[in-house]
């Protein structure tokens, strides 16, 4: 499945300085004296991802500018290393600071934006000092990496982007690895997106909650 863009509310243009291109109200242009790296697509050139994608974060409203990072993380447009790398060539990019502390947390191991959602803001307290991030499964001859693990509480925390959890292949496969940790007694719960972002604290009390019932 692939995820759905809506359509751009403006369009964005990179000109060498000393050329000038008329204003419009649906035209974001940027001047530079550093050419981005540029492809050919459908006989244009175009700029590289990392680099619409910064150019991108920069026209953003603050409160968008991390949705416009996670979704071509999480479709594989680009890297956070690739973003870094466009970063370090501009000398002025709003925002600068907030956006590599964003990139930190894909240097320091993780490997999904819900990861990072799921690390920073939703099980973050003492209470889930316990969990451990991407921790190793042996199970029935099959190697399982979980999102989250709770040892003692052999419990599975999973966070399931719906573009590569939601139908198909994939489902069946999380279904099928489900059933394997279950069979050496561990139990899985997966929450979505929007369960992290939309209901930060039943995410916490629900996961607190199962660990507190198997503990028992």
């Amino acid at each position: 499945m692939v995820p759905e863009w809506p359509a751009p509310a403006a369009d964005a243009v990179v000109v060498p300085h000393g050329y000038r291109v008329a204003d419009h109200d649906r035209l974001h242009v940027r001047y530079t004296t550093v050419w981005p790296k540029a492809r050919e697509a459908q006989g244009a050139f175009a700029v590289n991802a990392a680099a619409a994608v910064i150019d991108a974060w920069i026209q953003a409203s603050p409160e968008s500018r991390e949705d416009v990072i996670y979704r071509p993380l999480w479709s594989q447009v680009t890297s956070a290393d690739a973003l870094a790398a466009e970063l370090a060539r501009r000398v002025r990019v709003r925002g600068r600071r907030a956006l590599l502390d964003l990139l930190r947390h894909f240097w320091e191991g993780a490997h999904s934006p819900m990861e990072v959602i799921a690390k920073r803001d939703v099980f973050c307290g003492p209470e889930f000092a316990a969990f451990q991030w991407q921790r190793v499964i042996y199970a029935r001859g099959r190697t399982v990496v979980a999102d989250m693990c709770h040892e003692r509480a052999k419990l599975i925390v999973e966070l399931d982007g719906r573009a590569f959890h939601g139908a198909g292949l994939a489902w069946a496969r999380d279904r099928e690895r489900d059933v394997i940790t279950a069979s050496v007694g561990f139990q899985t719960l997966r929450l979505t997106w929007e369960d992290l972002t939309r209901r930060p604290q039943w995410c916490r009390e629900m996961v607190t909650r199962v660990v507190a019932q198997r503990l028992r």
